[in-house]
């Protein structure tokens, strides 16, 4: 098999099991929130806000600056990169004990990861000109894929066993 291939499908499965890791305790985020004290409903609504709102405003401020990292020491290694951080932010997450906390992580999570951008630089620096749509294509599927398979992952696991588990399962 060519080497684009195997870079396309390799790097398509780690984002499906990526995204879907990110997405399993998103839904109950504000249920985790409660366990953790946060009993008011306006405080909540805040937290909730705040920890939704934090990775999309840290990843708008970041990209441009590893898209420039990227091109100056490579695409694999920003890609390495963004995994090795995401896999850091998931544990934290789990071990989170203060609203604070998650807070933070996810600020982190928007500063440090970016792999979708990351898989996505990569793949289309390492494909033919003739299979560029058609891998760009194949690998945003893997967003959707583990987008959704993360919550009704996710859910079965806080139906079963709670909250918390559903974090740790991040891992």
């Amino acid at each position: 098999m060519e080497r684009w291939k195997v870079n396309l499908y390799i790097i398509w499965f780690t984002q499906i099991i990526s995204l879907m890791s990110f997405g399993l305790s998103l839904p109950f985020l504000p249920y985790y929130i409660q366990e953790l004290g946060i009993k008011d409903l306006d405080r909540l609504k805040f937290y909730t806000a705040i920890t939704s709102a934090a990775p999309a405003l840290g990843m708008g401020l970041m990209a441009p600056i590893w898209g420039i990292l990227a091109d100056r020491y490579g695409k694999k290694l920003m890609l390495l990169r963004a995994v090795f951080c995401a896999s850091i932010v998931l544990l934290g997450l789990s071990l989170s004990v203060e609203v604070w906390q998650i807070i933070l992580l996810r600020i982190c999570q928007g500063l440090l990861t970016g792999t979708v951008g990351a898989s996505s630089a990569f793949i289309a620096s390492n494909t033919p000109d003739d299979k560029l749509s058609y891998s760009l294509g194949f690998l945003s599927s893997s967003t959707f894929i583990g987008l959704s398979a993360g919550p009704a992952i996710g859910g079965i696991i806080a139906e079963s066993m709670g909250y918390r588990p559903v974090s740790l399962s991040e891992l």
